[in-house]
């Protein structure tokens, strides 16, 4: 821009000029009206001046000069304001219509001030003088510079005499196919318009503008007035309610304020003052509510203590009563409100003493029943043997006699004879005797039912039978679980038998009439249809924990076996609470699909109708922790689960299922030594519980010990041998050994069984697929998951199949598939959600393995951390970002930060770490001793 002596500076600008028509005329029929559509053209053209970059010089009455540093955006100004004014004037009555004409010429102007002068500003005014209303005429600089930039067409007036102009200007009018009547020339275009005329409209325009400025300037000056008497009226309201709030009268001053604003809507006093007034609100609010929750913690302490005592008047009357566990309920509660309430354990420990002598009563009881029942044996063994005797005596006399006819050799090989028949029955009445009473391992089936709808009461009193066979350290049960799959398939238990070492099974069958069941139990060798052993014994539904106790004690003492005798676990007073347990834990030992939900859904309106039933607890524990384990990590889930499975042992402390899942809680909660604590306590109470040995072999891989992991995971599969489980287990523990082909075996059988697919295969078959060399087995499950995954599972799935077609030597499409699946990050994901930790973990192994930008991947994951801090796995994805990079120091540092905050097999197990696994420190970062 050239600078000029006379002080202004030049530049080349395209300047619009705008007339109203007619407003004076408006004017002088009703000057507060016309100034109202005045109000409107002013607002609408101020707009579309500011939307197309322009800036208004002037205003003077209704006209506008208009700077533009841009021919275009002049044009389009222009075209936009005629299309706008003809909208609003469609349909209107006269005066209301708003028709403006424009001129615009691109020429050389000087700025002085906030001003412009020059040609180019005199072109642009005489060229609107000469348009007409609703039209827009432009010199040819201002056609030229646009005509092949926008869609227009446009009438050459030619060249025309224009006032104080040196040389004639060649107009256009343009042509608007927007509005209908524009599309062709006006009149006065076609006639090309005289000098004198354009003399006359633009003294006309300025008579105008003169007489629109006087009268904008008269309603600027009556507004200012009321705008004035208003203000004072507001503050006089302001006065009122500055002295309202400085008595405290909120109310008052708030609708002494509301005053202000219909007066005025804009009050700066008013409008702190109203931010004191709320804050002083909120403070007496706050007041309020603390004394709210003082008085209503109160009475809830009030509530608490009357509760506590009242239960503890209940415990005491349950004492007195002799009915302890009814005590222990009360206590309780009082616990769940009191953790440490003295007079409770007091209580409690007289309950147990009281308890204990009962419990050593009925030992001594049952002792006292044993020596009888063996005195009766050896008395009818006596007078067998007595028989016996006699026989052999009364034969040893006939033989005498005998001897006077019959050589002496002949009467010894009789005798002898007659000795070794003896002796032979003797031996074989014995042998059999210890066949029937020393089984190897036994599987109880899931007793048969009369009824269809009774199945599930079957079901469940077979599975409690075998609880209560499993307590005698001499006898290996078979878990319900497989036992279930079993059914009444022999030719499959039979096909167990000798890998699992499976030698009889205990068949029965349920009748049930009423609340009554009727059970028959018979126990069988395999191979063998005869039965060894049978009962028939009689119980009741709610009792059915009792009926299990009676089988497993005739079966006891069928085997010669001593057991301690056991108190069954507590009845519930509410059969309809306790027969939908029932049902919810059959269903729990179905693991998979939608049986586990029907069992989630029974149980807990078992605990709905019966908060203290204990077994519906520790059974709903069980599946939610199932849940949890196959990747549902939800850890309202996990306390849910503590909580009740804890109180299962409380109850019952003699209950190994309850040991075992306490200590898989404690396990996924990170305390491992508790863990082994509650699984040592399972195991001292039955040696073959499939869950604790399935646990302490976990535990066993955790400290680092895989040749004790193998040895309890092999007795889970000897006693569980149809539970996906134990198959996941030994795969789990054949991967830390190495030996891929074995924990491929285990793998597949896990998922024939019914194991989560998705997390055997991502979790630890891809593991195997790339230690094995079988990429594509990797590709094809990717493939097959893409057509129903969502967006943030894609991005995972090109992250592997990228890592398998690098492994198999195909770099281009290994590209490709890191390429696509960082494109997914950036694009669908990170757009929407930027704090996405997943997405930012999984973005920054994509950039990592793609290695254009290395610091990137680092970047990405620590992004993430920073949004998640505490999230362990994010430092395991980090761990795995420092092992693709080949920072082996950095991934074994950062694995143990990983392992430290939480053990997770599927992570510490990842492909990406197989670069890091035989290095020296990776095995000691994964170990937890304590």
């Amino acid at each position: 821009m050239a600078s000029n002596s006379e002080g202004g500076t030049r530049k080349l600008a395209a300047i619009m000029f705008t007339d109203v028509k007619d407003f004076s005329k408006k004017m002088g029929e009703n000057e507060g009206a016309a100034m109202e559509v005045l109000k409107i053209h002013d607002d609408a053209m101020r707009d579309l001046v500011a939307r197309n970059t322009g800036v208004v010089i002037k205003s003077l009455g209704d006209s506008f000069m208009v700077d533009f540093s841009s021919a275009v955006n002049a044009v389009r100004c222009a075209i936009e304001a005629q299309e706008l004014f003809h909208k609003h004037s469609t349909g209107k009555p006269e005066f209301e219509k708003i028709q403006i004409r424009i001129g615009i010429h691109l020429g050389d102007v000087m700025t002085i001030g906030n001003d412009l002068y020059g040609d180019g500003v005199n072109i642009a005014a005489r060229i609107e003088a000469i348009t007409e209303p609703n039209r827009i005429c432009v010199s040819s600089e201002i056609y030229n510079q646009v005509k092949n930039k926008m869609p227009i067409r446009a009438y050459n007036m030619g060249s025309i005499d224009l006032k104080n102009i040196a040389e004639p200007v060649e107009v256009f009018e343009l042509l608007l196919d927007s509005i209908p009547g524009l599309s062709e020339p006006s009149e006065s275009a076609k006639s090309r318009p005289t000098r004198r005329k354009a003399d006359l409209v633009a003294a006309q325009e300025h008579e105008e503008a003169t007489r629109v400025e006087a009268a904008k300037q008269k309603v600027d000056d009556a507004q200012e007035r009321d705008n004035a008497e208003k203000m004072a009226r507001a503050n006089e309201h302001y006065a009122k309610a500055e002295e309202y709030f400085k008595a405290g009268d909120l109310t008052k001053a708030e609708e002494e304020i509301k005053e202000i604003y219909k007066v005025v809507q804009i009050h700066y006093e008013a409008q702190m003052l109203i931010l004191q007034v709320e804050e002083q609100r909120a403070v007496r609010d706050e007041d309020d509510r603390r004394r709210r929750v003082k008085e209503e913690k109160q009475r809830k302490e009030d509530e608490r203590k009357q509760r506590i005592e009242k239960c503890l008047d209940v415990a005491l009357g349950f004492v007195e009563q002799e009915q302890y566990q009814e005590a222990l309920n009360a206590l309780q509660e009082v616990y769940t409100l009191e953790p440490n309430n003295e007079q409770a354990k007091r209580i409690e420990k007289q309950v147990q003493f009281a308890e204990e002598a009962r419990l050593e009563r009925q030992r001594l009881e049952t002792l006292a029943e044993d020596e009888r029942a063996k005195e009766e044996s050896l008395k009818v063994e006596r007078q067998r043997a007595e028989e016996v005797a006699k026989v052999t005596l009364e034969k040893v006399a006939a033989a005498r006699k005998e001897q006077q006819r019959v050589p002496k050799t002949k009467i010894y090989i009789g005798i002898t004879a007659v000795v070794l028949l003896l002796l032979g029955a003797t031996a074989t009445y014995l042998l059999t005797r210890v066949s029937l009473r020393k089984p190897g391992t036994i599987a109880v089936l899931p007793f048969s039912a009369g009824q269809a709808d009774d199945g599930y009461i079957g079901e469940a009193l077979s599975a409690f039978v075998a609880d209560e066979v499993a307590k005698t350290p001499t006898v290996l049960v078979v878990d319900p679980a497989s036992a279930h799959v079993f059914g009444a398939n022999t030719a499959l238990l039979q096909s167990q038998a000798s890998p699992t070492g499976i030698t009889h099974a205990l068949r029965g069958s349920v009748s049930v009439n009423g609340t009554s069941v009727t059970l028959k139990a018979q126990l069988f060798e395999l191979g063998d249809e005869k039965a060894l052993w049978e009962t028939t014994l009689q119980g009741t539904i709610p009792d059915l924990n009792s009926l299990a106790a009676q089988t497993g004690a005739a079966l006891f003492k069928f085997m010669d076996i001593e057991a301690a005798p056991r108190t069954a676990a507590r009845r519930s007073e509410n059969a309809e609470a306790f027969a939908l347990y029932l049902r919810g834990f059959v269903l729990s030992l179905h693991p998979g699909g939608t049986s586990t939900q029907q069992a989630i859904v029974y149980l807990h309106d078992a605990l709905r109708q019966d908060s203290t039933l204990t077994p519906a607890k520790l059974t709903l524990a069980r599946v939610m922790l199932n849940e949890y384990q196959q990747g549902k990590r939800d850890e309202a889930m996990l306390e849910t689960a503590f909580s009740f499975v804890r109180e299962a042992v409380k109850a019952d402390p003699n209950n190994a299922s309850a040991h075992a899942t306490l200590g898989q809680a404690y396990r996924y909660m990170q305390q491992f030594d508790r863990a082994r604590n509650e699984i040592a306590a399972g195991l001292s109470l039955q040696p073959g519980n499939a869950a604790c040995n399935r646990e302490h072999a976990l535990l066993s891989l955790i400290q680092g010990n895989t040749d004790e992991a193998l040895q309890y995971a092999e007795l889970a599969m000897k006693t569980d041998p149809r539970h996906y489980r134990s198959y996941e287990v030994k795969g789990i523990i054949d991967l830390f050994k190495d030996q891929h082909e074995d924990a491929s075996r285990q793998f597949e059988q896990a998922t024939l069984l019914g194991g989560p697919d998705s997390l055997l295969t991502v979790g630890y078959k891809f593991r195997l697929w790339v230690s094995l060399d079988q990429e594509d087995r990797v590709l094809d499950y990717c493939q097959r998951m893409m057509e129903t995954s969502d967006d943030r599972t894609k991005i995972l799935l090109h992250y592997w199949m990228g890592r398998a077609y690098s492994l198999k030597g195909k770099l281009n499409e290994s590209n490709a598939s890191f390429d696509q699946g960082i494109t997914l990050a950036e694009q669908v994901v990170l757009t929407k959600d930027p704090r996405d930790v997943a997405t930012l973990a999984a973005y920054a192994l994509l950039q990592a393995r793609r290695a254009k930008t290395p610091k990137r991947a680092v970047q990405a994951i620590e992004q993430a951390m920073a949004l998640d801090s505490a999230a362990s796995k994010l430092h395991y994805w980090k761990a795995r970002v420092h092992a693709i990079q080949n920072d082996k120091q950095g991934a074994i540092a950062e694995l143990t930060k990983a392992v430290s905050l939480q053990y997770i097999f599927t992570e510490i197990l990842d492909p990406d770490f197989l670069s890091v696994w035989q290095e020296p420190g990776f095995k000691a970062a994964i170990i937890r001793k304590n």
